[in-house]
């Protein structure tokens, strides 16, 4: 759905929503909330002097898309959530059972603050070629075989990255716009790109067709369009193709030796690799919506796609990224042998394709939490090498380098990755700002730390670190109040954290200035003694 139609500032109690920042605040400060659920109380504000029936969120959230009632029921306990109503109190958004739903909390004012929609800042093209590739549309019948067009573009746009000489925007900027008619010259002005890559996709048993075209996004031109069928067995060797020609047209000097490496695939085992593609979407759902079940499912995916074929990159590489969050969050039942297994899931990676940078990235990340940091390190700039471009595996470095006292790398590569990726998953641009935050407490610059912890906390509420970071830095900026309030919604979800820190039972940083730094500033804020 179009997000906004026109531009509006609605406030109601202490809450303001403005459509056209996109976001929404309390009492001046943002409140961090899901794009999708920001877009059920826009429908439901925009439509206040009536019920909104459960078919019509439906429709106009998902576009038609088969969901279950527990997605409906989930987003609107987040919008409740969101603006301080629950579904027992229902003063914002009130359930009328058997007939929908709907926007009942007196507005204090709407200000219609401009007649159209203002267009996102235009970004710099850079020196290097650069694309975009946008999602693919799914012409089959069925569409719960979006997964598979989806992926076709994911290992495109993988592809590419490869390749140094070539600026590659990354896979979730591009996807921000799936199922969206925009211009495409307003797209590449979004993304600060030259050419764009669209097409479709349509699956019939087992043979498929890709119509693709490569468009000049400065002047509308198109540059190439092919089509392509193939047995669905050649689905590797197909995304080769696509690949070459790409680089052809916009690159002709780039090698084009490295994507016409095939990968090996024995016949009939094309169902693995659609088997990891549905792990990578419930893994990315996991991250997003802080989800330990859906997490626990896209591990067990992927490991049916490695049980028949053992080789399989992509479900190694979701499979060792799903378990290295596990033991993040402490989830399941023993996440130190989830950490364990994620590491011999690196080394499989590598083992089977050591061209993979993932298998590199992931590897780097284990050691960080095994304070191996040089070894990390090593591991985060050979895979580094191999793809320069990857906004995840960028934002991964800078997380670690952050932590291992390399601060002027670490910014360095979490600015790139914002850069390659600027629509990332909210998660990913939480974990980039992270990394900024980390490297700017350690080098003793509270300000801007202050700035990339809010930021950081702004797409993930629940995580400690920034919390703890951010509690040492008001306390340096005698910000004491705000120090307190860190500290108060840290101990909701991690009472013990600020005591371990204090303790030393907990050291974040290698360097053993920056864990006094850390400890200092906690002392002085007052809190956690």
């Amino acid at each position: 759905m179009a997000r906004v139609s026109q531009t509006l500032i609605y406030q109601f109690n202490q809450y303001s929503l403005d459509t056209n920042q996109y976001q929404l605040s309390r009492e001046g400060n943002p409140v961090a909330v899901e794009p999708l659920v920001f877009d059920l109380l826009v429908y439901l504000l925009q439509n206040r002097e009536r019920v909104v029936s459960r078919d019509e969120l439906l429709d106009e959230l998902w576009q038609g898309k088969v969901v279950t009632d527990a997605a409906l029921a989930a987003r609107l306990k987040d919008a409740r959530k969101a603006v301080g109503d629950s579904g027992s109190r229902q003063s914002v958004i009130k359930t009328l059972h058997g007939r929908g739903y709907q926007f009942v909390a007196e507005l204090d004012k709407a200000d219609d603050r401009q007649s159209e929609d203002k267009e996102s800042p235009a970004l710099s093209l850079p020196e290097v070629p650069s694309i975009a590739v946008l999602p693919f549309e799914n012409l089959s019948s069925d569409p719960e075989q979006d997964y598979f067009s989806d992926g076709i573009v994911e290992d495109v746009i993988t592809a590419l990255s490869h390749f140094s000489g070539l600026f590659v925007i990354a896979r979730n900027s591009s996807f921000s716009y799936k199922g969206k008619s925009i211009d495409a010259r307003q797209i590449a002005r979004e993304l600060g790109v030259r050419y764009l890559l669209e097409g479709s996709v349509r699956r019939s048993a087992n043979r498929i067709r890709i119509n693709g075209q490569l468009i000049n996004a400065l002047d509308g031109n198109q540059l190439w369009a092919q089509r392509f069928d193939a047995d669905l067995d050649d689905i590797f060797e197909l995304q080769d193709e696509i690949t070459r020609k790409i680089v052809g047209s916009i690159a002709p000097q780039i090698e084009l030796a490295e994507v016409e490496r095939g990968r090996s695939l024995q016949p009939g085992k094309l169902s693995s690799y659609e088997l990891a593609l549905k792990a990578k979407s419930l893994t990315y759902y996991a991250f997003s919506f802080g989800d330990a079940k859906k997490l626990q499912t896209a591990i067990e995916t992927a490991e049916a796609a490695l049980e028949q074929d053992e080789r399989n990159t992509h479900a190694l590489w979701i499979l060792g990224l799903a378990l290295m969050e596990q033991y993040t969050y402490q989830w399941g039942d023993d996440p130190d042998a989830a950490l364990e297994r994620s590491m011999q899931v690196a080394e499989e990676l590598i083992h089977a394709d050591p061209s993979h940078a993932g298998g590199y990235i992931l590897r780097g990340g284990i050691k960080t939490y095994r304070h191996q940091y040089d070894l990390a390190i090593a591991d985060y700039d050979y895979g580094l090498s191999l793809n320069p471009n990857s906004s995840i595996h960028l934002i991964h470095a800078a997380w670690g380098k952050s932590l291992a006292g390399l601060t002027g790398e670490a910014k360095a590569h979490a600015e790139l990755g914002l850069r390659l990726s600027p629509k990332e998953y909210d998660i990913f641009l939480g974990y980039a700002y992270l990394g900024l935050l980390q490297a700017s407490f350690a080098e003793g610059d509270f300000e801007q730390a202050s700035k990339w912890g809010r930021l950081s906390i702004q797409m993930h509420a629940t995580a400690p670190v920034r919390r703890a970071i951010m509690v040492a830095c008001c306390a340096y900026q005698d910000r004491l109040d705000e120090a307190r309030q860190h500290a108060a919604e840290l101990a909701k979800f991690s009472p013990d954290f600020i005591a371990s820190l204090l303790r030393r039972d907990l050291v974040l940083y290698r360097e053993p200035e920056s864990n006094d730094l850390l400890v200092e500033g906690l002392r002085q804020s007052g809190v956690g003694e």
